[in-house]
């Protein structure tokens, strides 16, 4: 039996998860269809895939795809580990590492932030990764709805979010960072496309930073 993990997000959005079929139910039945963005080493991707959800991994950064796909392994689960970073450009750009394995990003000003003095941002190495908009994302695998989509995209949410609203599939529910600086932007395009916030969990109550849970109206 799979135990409740304690991590708040995670704790939420299985909520979301359809329960899985029981042993012995009768084809056809429909599986969750989870998509994790910035997978890191793979925390949401593993207990969605236990809870018998299909999951795509997405995960840019290099020794972290090699820390998921150990972990996938360990865990003697069904994963797609996807190395690239979702953004609204089809192409590459340049991932600035952010010193920890989970600050790394698309967006200098994630380096900024942390790293304010040229000097300490020149000392953080960098790497070339492909990036994708969600429609070609889905086109490349086949995709024609998702059901839940986690964005942790580290600064650049809200370009994962505009790929996703005007290419579409719209997944059924979208949980993504909120900061003031993207508030009313993520916000706005999410309403405009028909989604609702159900769910709000504090990561930094200094800094008003929040995961929060969207859910779309069928």
């Amino acid at each position: 039996m799979t135990t409740e993990p304690l991590y708040p997000t995670l704790a939420a959005l299985l909520k979301y998860i359809h329960p899985a079929p029981q042993r012995g139910a009768e084809w056809p039945f429909t599986r969750d269809i989870f998509v994790d963005v910035g997978a890191h080493h793979g925390l949401f991707s593993i207990e969605f895939a236990k809870r018998g959800a299909k999951v795509y991994a997405v995960e840019p950064y290099s020794l972290n795809v090699e820390e998921l796909v150990k972990a996938v392994n360990a865990a003697e689960v069904n994963v797609s580990v996807m190395t690239l970073a979702m953004s609204d450009k089809d192409g590459s750009a340049e991932l600035f590492h952010g010193g920890p394995s989970t600050l790394h990003s698309l967006n200098p000003d994630m380096a900024r932030v942390l790293f304010p003095t040229l000097q300490e941002r020149e000392r953080q190495p960098s790497e070339l990764v492909q990036t994708m908009r969600w429609g070609s994302f889905c086109k490349l695998l086949e995709l024609d709805r998702v059901d839940i989509l986690k964005d942790d995209a580290k600064w650049a949410n809200v370009q994962v979010i505009t790929g996703v609203v005007e290419d579409g599939p719209l997944p059924r529910v979208i949980c993504t960072e909120i900061r003031p600086d993207n508030e009313a932007k993520m916000y706005g395009m999410l309403k405009n496309a028909g989604y609702r916030a159900v769910e709000s969990i504090p990561l930094d109550g200094a800094r008003e930073i929040y995961d929060v849970i969207f859910e779309r109206d069928a």
